[in-house]
């Protein structure tokens, strides 16, 4: 596994204590939230620009990707449109990042504590996924050609999904949220590509990260950033037969249910 790190707008760098390693682990990857809940992550642009222009150990490139927080909290824009603005973010250069675009889904703050506590969550809507999820994940398919990763927790597969994740969702690669273990749980998915080992934590030169993990090496990574997995087909439509053919067929059972009954009178 190699080593990389979640950042959103609550992440402070200071370009003069940054450091491409801690406790002997490089940085290979940086995912950067762009969007959450109907609004732009106000550091994200410089967050992908300090990335751009600062190579990772021995002069590697410290690849990048693109997340956005679904919101659902009423009031925020349907799943569309959230897309929309996250994809107009991310787009804006012309690069979209070396990782595929992510979608967050987990629970959405309703009240916070004075000391920064979420002290309640927005309860979960009946039709978060035909509303919110579903419209998102496919106009990101239709986008890119591909379908985007899902990030989620075990909680949150129970929850949100049901324990039942359609086709569509299947087909987006997992990034699992799992802390405290030394390895994580999924479920339904093949595999896990990503996987947040802890919450919030620090990185030298940077404040409030998440550590993340890629299911491989870094040679791994650059093949399957090149390589996304492909969108899954529906099934074929299935073929009705015309009258004609309907009334052949139906002619061909009666003749073999006749020929039947011919051979258990014989036998009788």
């Amino acid at each position: 596994m190699i080593t990389g790190l979640y950042l959103s707008k609550w992440s402070t760098i200071d370009p003069t204590k940054f450091k491409t390693e801690n406790n002997g682990l490089p940085l290979d990857f940086a995912i950067l939230r762009a969007a959450g809940g109907g609004y732009a992550d106000a550091k994200f642009e410089s967050h992908r620009a300090f990335f751009e222009k600062t190579p990772g150990k021995d002069g590697r490139k410290i690849l990048l990707g693109t997340d956005v927080y679904l919101g659902y909290a009423p009031g925020s824009p349907p799943g569309k449109k959230q897309a929309e603005d996250f994809w107009n973010i991310i787009n804006k250069t012309g690069f979209i990042g070396d990782i595929l675009p992510e979608i967050d889904v987990e629970h959405q703050p309703k009240e916070i504590t004075p000391e920064g506590r979420v002290a309640s969550y927005w309860p979960v809507p009946s039709n978060f996924m035909t509303v919110w999820l579903e419209p998102m994940v496919k106009f990101l398919q239709d986008k890119l050609g591909y379908s985007p990763m899902v990030y989620c927790s075990l909680n949150i597969i129970s929850e949100f999904f049901k324990n039942n994740p359609p086709g569509w969702l299947l087909s987006c690669p997992l990034h699992i949220a799992h802390y405290g273990v030394s390895s994580p749980g999924f479920k339904f998915w093949p595999e896990w590509v990503f996987w947040q080992s802890t919450n919030t934590t620090t990185w030298p030169g940077i404040s409030s990260v998440c550590i993340e993990k890629f299911n491989g090496s870094r040679a791994e990574l650059e093949h399957w950033c090149k390589n996304p997995v492909v969108v899954v087909e529906p099934p074929p439509p299935v073929v009705i037969p015309s009258t004609g053919e309907l009334s052949e067929i139906l002619a061909a059972l009666e003749r073999t249910e006749k020929l039947c009954k011919e051979i258990r009178a014989h036998f009788n």
